[in-house]
This record gives C-alpha cells, sequence and structure tokens, in this order.
C-alpha cells in the first residue's frame, strides 16, 4: 500500500507528530513537513524536509510511503524517514544529504556529540537533531530578535556517502538528553514493518476485492492516528485525524471502538470509555478533546448506549463483566444528565441546545433556532435505556434493569406521541411549539429503533430513503438535493457523510430491507474506494471534501463490509 501523502499523513501509533506534504502558506514554501497535531501553539509545521546535492537542496520530485517507511525523492536521488519510537525520526539518505528546515521562529544551538538543538518556539517544542552517520552543520539567521529560518543540514559521511541522523522531538519538559545508543534506521524500519504487520493481521481483508486497497488504508489510519496517553487524554487515544481534526469528538470515539473491537479489543474499549474519564460531575461529556485542552461549549448525541448494545451483539467475548461494570455508572449519569438538564419544560423529552449537540452541527433542523427537540435524539436515548436494562441484568441487577427498561418503554411512548405528524416524526422547536418539517436526513435517525417505531412510520421513511433527493448515486445527501438549504460543500447541508450511512445501513438490515442496506453500504464504499477517507463528499459528484483523512469515515467503511458480505 502506498500513502500519498498530499492526502494521508504519516505517522506511528503513540506518536503526536506526523509528515505530510504541505501546499504553500505566508512563510512556509509548499514541501514536505514535519508536523504536530498537538494544537497548542500557533503553527502545526515543525520542520521542513529536503535533500541536498553539492550542499544545495534539490526540488523534490515524488513523495510517497508505506506505513513504515517513508521516501522522498529528486531524481534518482532518495532520502528516507521512519519512526524510531513516538518520538523519534530518524532520516536517511545515500548519495546526498538531509536538509531539516525549523519554521520561524527557532532558536538553534550546538550540542555535544555534533548535534543540534532547536527551540521551536511556535509549536513549544524542543527538538534535537543527533548525527548517526555523517555530520550536523547548523545556520540560523538573525534578524535582531529572533531566528528567521533556521537550517540543519545532514552531510554524507566522506567514506560510506550516507547521511544518517535522529530527529527528537520534545514536549512538556525543558531539556533534550541524546540517547547514548541511538536506534539506527535499518533496525527502526524492521521493528515498524513488524509492529504493523502484527497489528493489521487481525483485521482480516475486505468483503470485495475492489474495496482491498482502500480497506488497507482504513486499517492504516486507526494505526498511525493512536495518540499516547498525556495531559488530558488517559488513555491511547485515536484521534479524529491527524491533519486540521487533530483531536477526539464524544461520538467519533464510538465508531472507532466498533471498528477495532476485532482486531485490537483493549484498544476499542479504551475509545468507547475514554470520554468518560472527562465525564463533569453532573454526567456532561465534553465535545472534544485533545491532550491540550477539553471544549466544554457543547457536547455530542448520546450515540454511546447504541455502540456498547452493538458490541455486546457482535464482541461478546470481549464485552465482560468487569467492562459492563466500568461502562455502567457512566452511561447512567450520562443518560441522566440528557433527562434532567436538557428538558427545560419537563415533558420527558430532551432537546438539544446547540446544533453541535447533535453532532449535525449546520444541520437545517436548527433554521429556526433552538431549543430544539428532535426525534433522533429521543431514539438514542431509548436506545441507551435499553443497553442499560441489558447490562444491569447482566449484573445482576434485576431492579435496576426493570427500571431502564420501564424509562426506555416509556421514552418510546412520549416520542411517538410528541413528533409524529402523519406518518413522519418532526422536531419541534420549544419557542412557539413550531413543528419542523427540514429536508435533512437526520430526521430519519430514529430508524434505529427498527420496529418498536409504528410500522406506517418506519415505512414511510425507508420509501423515502430511496427518494432521488437523498439518494444518490454516491450515498445519502445530508440535506435533501431539492433543498433551498443545499450547498454541495455546505458541511451537514448536503454532503455524503460516513456516519448516517453507517447507522442506517445498519438500521435497515435490522428492519429485514437487506437489499436495499447491502446497495447502501456499496455505494458509500464505492465513494470512499474512489475518494479516499475524507471528512465528507459531494452528494453530486462524490468529490472527497474537507479534511483528506479522517478515521471515523475509515472506521464507517471498515464496518460497512459485514453488511456486503452475503448473509
Amino acid at each position: 500500500m502506498k500513502l500519498d501523502l498530499t492526502l494521508t499523513p504519516f505517522s506511528y501509533p503513540g506518536s503526536s507528530y506526523a509528515i505530510r506534504w504541505m501546499g504553500e502558506s505566508p512563510d512556509e514554501p509548499e514541501g514536505l513537513y514535519l508536523c504536530t497535531a498537538r494544537k497548542v501553539g500557533w503553527r502545526s509545521r515543525i520542520a521542513k524536509l529536503d535533500l541536498l546535492q553539492d550542499g544545495e537542496v534539490r526540488p523534490l520530485s515524488a513523495a510517497d510511503a508505506e506505513p513504515a517507511v517513508l521516501e522522498f525523492r529528486s531524481g534518482e536521488t532518495a532520502g528516507q524517514a521512519c519512526f524510531g519510537s513516538p518520538t523519534q525520526l530518524v532520516l536517511r539518505a545515500e548519495g546526498a544529504g538531509l536538509r531539516l528546515t525549523f519554521v520561524k521562529p527557532s532558536h538553534l544551538l550546538e550540542r555535544e556529540r555534533g548535534a543540534a538543538e532547536i527551540n521551536c518556539s511556535a509549536q513549544y517544542e524542543i527538538a534535537g537533531v543527533l548525527p548517526l552517520e555523517g555530520s550536523l552543520e547548523r545556520h540560523a539567521e538573525w534578524d535582531g530578535d529572533n531566528a528567521v529560518w533556521g537550517y540543519v543540514d545532514c552531510l554524507p559521511d566522506p567514506e560510506t556517502g550516507a547521511a544518517e541522523a535522529v530527529l527528537e522531538l520534545v514536549y512538556g519538559a525543558s531539556v533534550w538528553q541524546p540517547a547514548a545508543d541511538p536506534v539506527r534506521f535499518a533496525a527502526a524500519l524492521a521493528e515498524a514493518e513488524q509492529a504493523y504487520a502484527a497489528w493489521r493481521a487481525p483485521f482480516g481483508e475486505a468483503a470485495r476485492p475492489a474495496d482491498r486497497d482502500a480497506y488497507d488504508l482504513a486499517a492504516y489510519l486507526h494505526w498511525s492516528s493512536v495518540v499516547q496517553p498525556s495531559g488530558y487524554l488517559t488513555r491511547g487515544t485515536v484521534y479524529s485525524s491527524m491533519t486540521g481534526m487533530a483531536g477526539i469528538w464524544s461520538w467519533d470515539h464510538c465508531f472507532h471502538a466498533m471498528a477495532l473491537i476485532h482486531g485490537d479489543p483493549d484498544l476499542a474499549w479504551d475509545q468507547l470509555m475514554l470520554m468518560f474519564d472527562r465525564q463533569d460531575r453532573y454526567g456532561a461529556l465534553p465535545d472534544c478533546m485533545t491532550e491540550t485542552y477539553v471544549h466544554w461549549g457543547s457536547t455530542k448525541p448520546p450515540i454511546h448506549g447504541f455502540a456498547l448494545g452493538w458490541l455486546m451483539d457482535r464482541a461478546p467475548e470481549q464485552i465482560t463483566d468487569e467492562r459492563l461494570t466500568e461502562a455502567y455508572a457512566p452511561l447512567a449519569a450520562w443518560t441522566d444528565w440528557w433527562m434532567t438538564y436538557r428538558d427545560r419544560n419537563g415533558n420527558g423529552i430532551p432537546e438539544y441546545h446547540n446544533g453541535n449537540d447533535c453532532g449535525w452541527d449546520n444541520s437545517t433542523i436548527f433554521q429556526s433556532g433552538v431549543p430544539l427537540e428532535s426525534p433522533d435524539l429521543s431514539a438514542y436515548l431509548v436506545l441507551q435505556m435499553e443497553t442499560l436494562a441489558r447490562v444491569a441484568e447482566r449484573l445482576s441487577m434485576p431492579e435496576q434493569a426493570r427500571d431502564w427498561a420501564e424509562r426506555a418503554e416509556e421514552l418510546l411512548r412520549l416520542m411517538v406521541e410528541r413528533f409524529r405528524s402523519g406518518d413522519r416524526l418532526r422536531p419541534i422547536r420549544l419557542e412557539g411549539e413550531a413543528r419542523i418539517a427540514s429536508s435533512s436526513l437526520l430526521e430519519f435517525i430514529p430508524l434505529l429503533l427498527g420496529r418498536r417505531l409504528p410500522e406506517d412510520v418506519a415505512s414511510a421513511m425507508i420509501q423515502e430513503l430511496r427518494d432521488p433527493r437523498f439518494w444518490t448515486e454516491y450515498g445519502w445527501a445530508s440535506e435533501a438535493l431539492d433543498s433551498p438549504l443545499y450547498v454541495e460543500d455546505g458541511y451537514w447541508r448536503g454532503p455524503v457523510w460516513a456516519p448516517p450511512a453507517f447507522l442506517l445501513v445498519h438500521a435497515l438490515h435490522e428492519l429485514g430491507e437487506k437489499a436495499f442496506a447491502r446497495e447502501a453500504a456499496v455505494r458509500f464504499l464505492d465513494t470512499v474506494s474512489a475518494a479516499g477517507m475524507a471528512e465528507n463528499f459531494s452528494s453530486r459528484t462524490g468529490a472527497s471534501q474537507r479534511d483528506p483523512a479522517i478515521v471515523w469515515t475509515a472506521s464507517a467503511f471498515m464496518l460497512l463490509q459485514a453488511y456486503v458480505r452475503v448473509d
């Protein structure tokens, strides 16, 4: 598998760093850059990688990567990079030198053993470069206040013609100590290859030959997007992306958990639980977090009960009583938070106070404002209460099991009574009790309730999902194509997205609409195989949009494999 570095970052499990090809920006020319995913400073780019020939930088003609190694070329000359650890990048070139140009302001200092230390002020990092073969030269232009463009040249050994160096990054400490016995390139590469092969093997292969390459890419994104515990992150965390969407959001992690459960069950469980480690005293989950901040301005929908129920059904050997005990109390508190602090009129129906709370940030159901009671939220909570009942039963808590089952039944009754308008369920804005008739795909998420819904309501929803207003050759549009509010690249107002693709395929499959579910899965898989693991896709052309390498798209891609296999 070859990685297109303009789309997919090259990284390593546990690392907060990635290499990718980036376009020109102020003070930073186009090129191959080592970047940080921390978002703590004001720049993500740390250093630009180049090849040297006779002391001159040679423009790169190509750069690509495999899971364990990256190669960048200028004509017949090539350099390579691989991770020796989450914080160490080993670089090598034969017949050429290497240049690391650190973005300004960066202060360069000479260290022992011919090494160089760089204070990367814009990223709040310290970098150290230690020569392993050949030697280093430092260059830094000073403008009277700061270093402008500082760079380190790794020059070839006169006898071997090779240049090799290790770049180490330090965050959260004031001192870089060069390793006494640094890892060499060949050893680092062999270890990385073995680590990836061992991790990849349990995930098997794609259900269809046409998806083989994309499936490999999806697996790689999960592997390379793991950030080690640090700061606010209490567990190894699969970031949503190692590019613009670096961090984890309080529903992405559920898709990651479901996709990982059969290949790396311990990592999968950590994904499900990690946001609960930051649950507040009222029971809420943060909207998102990184190792350096937690965002509380909004939250995400309570899909967690659905996810845990899905895991209990499909990986029962992994969801032990010990794990259910760990999950029960925080999941119950999360459920109660919605029912207590998001029910302003006290009618037993929870509401959204922010578009971000539903995960579909700018969905047109919010066009008239908030607070808004929405059927999808009640549907998620019905499923969450049912899962809590199952967990309580497993853990020999019969009274709690009965209570949750009764609460689920009552919320289901209330939501159908409250939202039903003919053969559809429609959101209601609290102000003026205004019923919203939007053209958003979000209104179909209650199909997750399956046969709990009135038959005519479920049938009407399924029929409308076949309507070309939503049903495109690339998957379901998040906003009807004929809606006056449709925008092709309008985030949740038009594009095809991974989460509803998986959720609705699952819902249709459970309702017995297996042929329709399979066709929907195939359309989405075809779109991703053609366009990559983008954040979303044009519902008119299938082109990738926004973040080019996002993990929940990869998660949905892996999950949907089960729905295209012959039963």
